[in-house]
């Protein structure tokens, strides 16, 4: 699968107009593939410009953004790991099944962090998150049949994975869907 790409928030881009047209972790010549937003221009090359620019990276500030990087690698593969497992209202054992709620707080669960069983108390507790500032393990939140009644989690490239629905269990669908576009309600980090 190779090596999940790094992110962090970049500094000025007006500096360096060419750090924004970046394609798939390298700045592209030409037309660019894709328009990454800020937060998910890759690490060396956040880097390489601050060393054109004659600042010194902190080692400490490094060392945290990397801490922070593998606990997102670690949320996102253990998701990932998950699909095809049932749906059960209610459930908050992986095997015999669990709800939305429950599989987002199973996951939070294997990084030490204790989510409430309830969509609604897990947006409630979240830190707010711009749809342009979303990374791999924010929560993100619908109204489904309701205020806030579903819950999913956030992988990238405009995906999330969720505890579905009994037919399809734990499964990955886009934000960008006829379905959950429209019932988006937001997104909430718990990781700093």
């Amino acid at each position: 699968m190779g090596n999940p790409r790094q992110t962090v928030p970049m500094p000025d881009v007006a500096a360096e107009p060419a750090l924004t047209k970046v394609a798939h972790g390298r700045p592209s010549s030409g037309n660019p593939v894709a328009v990454l937003p800020e937060n998910e221009i890759p690490t060396e090359v956040v880097l390489q410009a601050r060393r054109k620019s004659g600042d010194k990276p902190n080692p400490r500030s490094a060392s945290a953004l990397s801490r922070k990087g593998a606990r997102r690698q670690t949320l996102t593969r253990k998701a990932l790991s998950c699909r095809g497992f049932p749906y059960r209202w209610g459930g908050s054992r992986l095997k015999s099944g669990v709800d939305c709620s429950g599989f987002t707080r199973y996951l939070y669960l294997k990084l030490g962090i204790q989510l409430p069983h309830s969509a609604r108390l897990q947006f409630s507790k979240g830190t707010p998150v711009a749809v342009l500032e979303m990374m791999p393990g924010d929560l993100v939140f619908f109204n489904t049949k309701g205020p806030l009644t579903h819950v999913g989690m956030y992988i990238g490239d405009g995906r999330f994975v969720h505890a579905s629905n009994p037919k399809r269990g734990i499964n990955i669908d886009r934000l960008a869907s006829r379905y959950y576009k429209p019932r988006f309600a937001g997104a909430r980090r718990y990781t700093s």
